[in-house]
């Protein structure tokens, strides 16, 4: 599998790499807190939070999430 000329690829390249660069290059101290502003959350709310990709089969969703993982250094994140 590897990257095409594919409009919803490309679409979702681009909304990761604004997750990353927001989770990155927050303000916040603590993992918890950087979610918190991510997700426009107030203290009081309870963090479970997450991305959720679909789509037909072999449009490189799987592909476009690792890249995004094994990318995005010092974030505790689950796969």
């Amino acid at each position: 599998m590897s990257l095409i000329n594919d409009p919803s690829q490309l679409k979702l390249v681009r909304l990761l790499q604004n997750y990353q660069h927001k989770l990155l290059f927050s303000k916040s101290d603590t993992f918890t807190e950087k979610i918190k502003e991510f997700f426009n959350k107030n203290q009081s709310c309870p963090i479970k939070m997450g991305v959720y990709i679909w789509g037909d089969v072999g449009r490189g969703k799987s592909m476009i999430m690792d890249f995004f993982f094994n990318h995005t250094p010092n974030i505790p994140k689950k796969r």
